[in-house]
């Protein structure tokens, strides 16, 4: 009986991990796309940077964008580096 709760609560775990890589390779995909058309419009439309408000709103979409793509790629980090202890500490343990 907890064998068959270990597996399923295996299966389950394991679902889950492969849908949050997913979100987080998708999270990570938008926010280069973003940042490489908003640093195509600045750089070859330098002509819509006059309006102050644009300017500002392009400049923070750019800024937000960067933390979000240091946040996406710190969770894959964080995420490697606890799966690798645990593999690491369930060998030792044998």
């Amino acid at each position: 009986m907890l064998r068959r709760r270990h597996q399923t609560l295996s299966r389950a775990v394991s679902k889950v991990d492969s849908f949050i890589m997913i979100s987080n390779v998708g999270g990570f995909v938008c926010h280069i796309a973003n940042i490489i058309v908003l640093l195509y419009s600045i750089i070859f439309y330098p002509d819509s940077l006059t309006n102050p408000v644009w300017a500002f709103i392009c400049i923070s979409t750019l800024a937000a964008n960067f933390v979000g793509l240091l946040l996406s790629a710190s969770a894959g980090v964080i995420v490697n580096h606890m799966v690798r202890i645990m593999v690491i500490a369930a060998i030792f343990d044998q």
